[in-house]
């Protein structure tokens, strides 16, 4: 077909409607242009224009064999083709469908080739189905039987068939000789396998996504205005930087420990400009942003890239969980876990090592005594009821207005619940109607606790995360 220049055009038509329906199906899907995805789309141009040759060279043979109309043998090459265009869809959604339900991290990288993939695939079995005949019928002429093939398209020919029979005659040597080509094939698999273990490796390639996150911790049980204050000082010196389009903070919010709110750590989300208006990529960014981290005394910065693929990571790293199944004993644990980390700093090939586990943010623990709640005739549900109601917040109900839903929580102002010793001024009501002050009946006592625990099989763990190139 490539000898023709109205036989050309016809793919040079189809597969940008292929591929551009590709690009709709991933939006629809929740698929984003990545290397991932851009890999797959290209493997599937090279699928999406065979379905589109298959038909026009079968037009061609009718037009030239039967002396058909160019419609008519558009409408004859359907009758013979089509079942085999849709077989071939068939058999490529076989193929590629079932990789996107693989589970695991395994399952995440396949999904995206398999979904990009088979869109593209069906998608240009229904073009062959439709636009290409179609387009055979409108660009196709009649063949003429005294015209001629230009003498450069004969030359191409020429050797081309010479290069055909060089190769069938180079194939029926190495068959009759087995043993001597056998021989040189596990030759170069061993030398394969033997280059993979020397040569580094890498997972996945970072990307520059256009932002970066950066997680502010101040010293334990920091109030939140301190740690506004501290954000924002960050957030002046990133506008003045330069190639920062916007800022995002989240004051009290911890990204590495699934969101869990914390008065002492932010979260701080820098948009960068376009790439055609910044002269550095992400990593300049965040090299910048952890060096102005250095500089600073009353907080600690980490900042870091977000993974290629949603899901993998936090850190676009490695996270590794250490689990104590022994003593149970979170204060070890945590020493343990600091010696590791000075371990695998030393290694040259990981760039940076940390955990956010802390053992030592202080808790202000509130028992109520049951004996003393019976004396006073206050149930100890009502004496926690209380509690949240004040220090908490307590959801009390919840309503409908226009489809949406609202929330109804109670919870005293904040100038009420800022300090433990405001417990003074809580009211209880006991069986006989009456008021009892809370602090009478309840224990209270200040001590070391975990900010934020992960167990596993009731074992703590600890979030260890490698970053950010391994090589």
């Amino acid at each position: 077909f490539l000898q023709k220049l109205r036989a050309t055009v016809i793919p040079l038509l189809t597969i940008p409607v292929a591929i551009i329906g590709t690009f709709a199906g991933m939006y629809i899907t929740g698929f984003s242009i990545n290397n991932l995805t851009l890999f797959g789309l290209i493997l599937s141009i090279g699928i999406v224009v065979d379905d589109s040759i298959v038909v026009i060279e079968n037009v061609e043979r009718v037009m030239h064999k039967e002396g058909l109309s160019a419609k008519k043998a558009s409408i004859q090459t359907m009758k013979e083709v089509a079942s085999a265009l849709i077989s071939i869809v068939l058999v490529l959604c076989c193929a590629f469908i079932p990789a996107a339900f693989l589970g695991g991290l395994t399952g995440i990288l396949y999904k995206q080739f398999a979904v990009t993939i088979s869109i593209a695939v069906v998608l240009s079995g229904v073009i062959a189905l439709t636009l290409t005949p179609s387009l055979c019928a409108t660009f196709l002429k009649e063949h003429n039987v005294l015209s001629k093939p230009h003498y450069l398209l004969v030359k191409f020919n020429t050797i081309f068939e010479k290069i055909t029979d060089k190769y069938i005659t180079v194939v029926k040597y190495i068959l009759s000789m087995p043993k001597l080509f056998m021989s040189i094939f596990i030759s170069v698999i061993i030398l394969t396998v033997i280059i993979f273990y020397i040569l580094p490796i890498g997972f996945i390639p970072n990307e520059d996504k256009g932002y970066y996150v950066t997680q502010v911790t101040l010293p334990n049980n920091a109030s939140l205005q301190r740690n506004e204050v501290v954000v924002d000082k960050y957030i002046h010196h990133l506008l003045t930087e330069g190639g920062v389009d916007n800022v995002v903070s989240l004051i009290g919010i911890d990204s590495l420990n699934a969101g869990s709110i914390k008065t002492n750590v932010s979260t701080v989300t820098t948009d960068l400009l376009d790439w055609d208006d910044r002269k550095h990529d992400v990593n300049y960014y965040i090299k910048q942003a952890n060096q102005y981290g250095y500089r600073q005394k009353d907080a600690n910065f980490i900042a870091y890239n977000t993974p290629a693929i949603d899901g993998l990571s936090n850190t676009n790293g490695v996270e590794v969980y250490i689990q104590d199944k022994v003593l149970g004993d979170y204060y070890l644990l945590d020493k343990y876990a600091k010696q590791i980390t000075d371990k695998i700093k030393q290694n040259p090939n990981i760039e940076n090592s940390y955990y956010t586990f802390n053992p030592r943010s202080q808790a202000y623990e509130i028992i109520v005594d049951q004996d003393r709640a019976y004396y006073y005739g206050v149930t100890v549900s009502d004496a926690y009821l209380a509690l949240e109601a004040n220090y908490g917040p307590a959801l009390t109900n919840y309503f409908y207005i226009m489809g949406d839903l609202f929330w109804v929580i109670a919870q005293s102002d904040a100038k009420f619940r800022t300090t433990p010793f405001q417990l003074d001024n809580l009211y209880v009501r006991n069986s006989s109607e009456s008021m009892v002050p809370l602090n009478s009946i309840v224990n209270t006592k200040i001590h070391a606790s975990l900010n934020v625990s992960i167990t596993l099989d009731n074992d703590f763990l600890i979030n260890l995360v490698l970053s950010n190139d391994i090589v």
